[in-house]
């Protein structure tokens, strides 16, 4: 049992990955220094989650910078759907446990689209857990099942808080 967990949003430019982490958060968030509290529940959360929002890919810059200071066991990312996407293998290969919702057709895209860059099945091969959505549908289906992610594999190594 893999102990940390890359949640990551799969899609093209402008397919509603930051859109995705907004509702998440209940705000505008974007990548920090430190990790932050989420809200899982009404009253269950998680302390010292990482956000790389705004893909690796889109700002040229390798996801391994982002980690320079910090360990987080959770990190949520988004990465664009590129040939030579070097952020997936980047968590693979550093022992994270991958759940990717591929936003397809994203929020701006005109259709849905073929795997042609064979993504998908690189990440099953690699024990990944691959979920398509439809980022043209409303965000919160899309963070609900999010949320209920994190919290069953969260739940099961003792890192849920309790709110009361």
């Amino acid at each position: 049992m893999k102990d940390k967990l890359a949640v990551v949003i799969l899609g093209n430019r402008n397919s509603g990955k930051s859109t995705t982490w907004y509702e998440l958060f209940g705000a505008q968030v974007r990548t920090g220094q430190n990790g932050r509290r989420l809200n899982l529940t009404k009253c269950h959360y998680m302390e010292d989650v990482f956000l790389v929002n705004g893909s690796p890919e889109e700002r040229n810059e390798p996801i391994a910078n982002n980690f320079a200071a910090h360990s987080a066991r959770v990190v949520l990312c988004s990465t664009q759907y590129v040939t030579n996407n070097a952020t997936l293998p980047w968590f693979i290969n550093n022992g994270y446990e991958l759940y990717v919702q591929w936003l397809n057709p994203g929020y701006h895209d005109s259709s849905k689209y073929r795997d042609t860059l064979n993504l998908i099945d690189y990440l099953v091969d690699a024990g990944a857990t691959v979920k398509m959505q439809n980022g043209k549908l409303h965000v919160a289906d899309r963070v609900k099942e999010l949320r209920q992610f994190i919290f069953g594999w969260a739940s099961g190594r003792n890192l849920i808080n309790l709110e009361f």
